[in-house]
């Protein structure tokens, strides 16, 4: 059993991978903590793996072959490419919305409409 521990209230981007989302009881506890605050994003990287998260198979691409598991995974630069749009779309958006930031725009990546956003994001309400 999960101890009880205090919600989230600050601003905050938590991108999960999917293989998180079937660890049910973590995942809820993760939702729970998420849902105090509106100013928090709960976002999951569908296909995805706890290594997606890691620039470590970007650097090493060729390591797939040492580890068959990676032959299946997606793309490791496609995922860290979700992963990094999503995260400056959350600072453009939620943190610095008055600020004329030299960032490029991606209003699609978080947007609630699920017909709007990339395929392989899952906005968690």
């Amino acid at each position: 059993m999960l101890e009880p521990t205090k919600p989230i209230v600050k601003p905050a981007i938590v991108i999960c991978s999917d293989a998180f989302t079937v660890w049910q009881e973590h995942f809820d506890k993760v939702r729970q903590l998420c849902q105090a605050s509106s100013q928090v994003r709960l976002v999951t990287i569908k296909g995805s793996a706890h290594q997606s998260q890691s620039d470590i198979y970007v650097l090493f691409q060729n390591l797939s072959w040492a580890v068959p598991s990676l032959r299946r995974a997606p793309d490791p630069v496609r995922m860290l490419g979700l992963s990094n749009r999503a995260m400056l779309e959350y600072i453009r958006s939620v943190l610095m919305p008055q600020r004329d930031l030299p960032i490029e725009v991606d209003e699609t990546i978080l947007n609630a409409d699920d017909s709007l956003r990339e395929p392989e994001m899952i906005i968690h309400v």
